[in-house]
């Protein structure tokens, strides 16, 4: 059971992250809120997603087996890359239409 919370929970954190964010957006462009705050999440999400990759390099929450710590290791980092390239735009860019 934990290897599947290692293959699959950075990428829920990472669906999580997209929700979030975009949910924010859309709040802060309804009530004109200050857009800092959306920047200010970005780097949360960011950092509460390079957690796991942290955690799955040691060897207390690492996978033993050799395919499922080379594969949550992999989904940690592109995880990881999918929350800084698809939340970035919502984070920097000003799209309230």
């Amino acid at each position: 059971m934990t290897d599947i919370l290692r293959l699959f929970g950075p990428l829920v954190l990472w669906l999580a992250s997209f929700s979030a964010i975009y949910g924010l957006h859309g709040a802060i462009c309804a009530q004109g809120w200050d857009r800092s705050l959306l920047v200010m999440a970005w780097g949360i999400a960011v950092a509460v997603q390079a957690a796991p990759l942290l955690l799955l390099s040691t060897e207390r929450f690492g996978a033993r087996a050799g395919f499922v710590r080379r594969a949550s290791l992999a989904l940690a980092i592109v995880s990881l890359v999918a929350v800084i390239w698809t939340l970035a735009p919502a984070a920097f860019l000003s799209a309230c239409v």
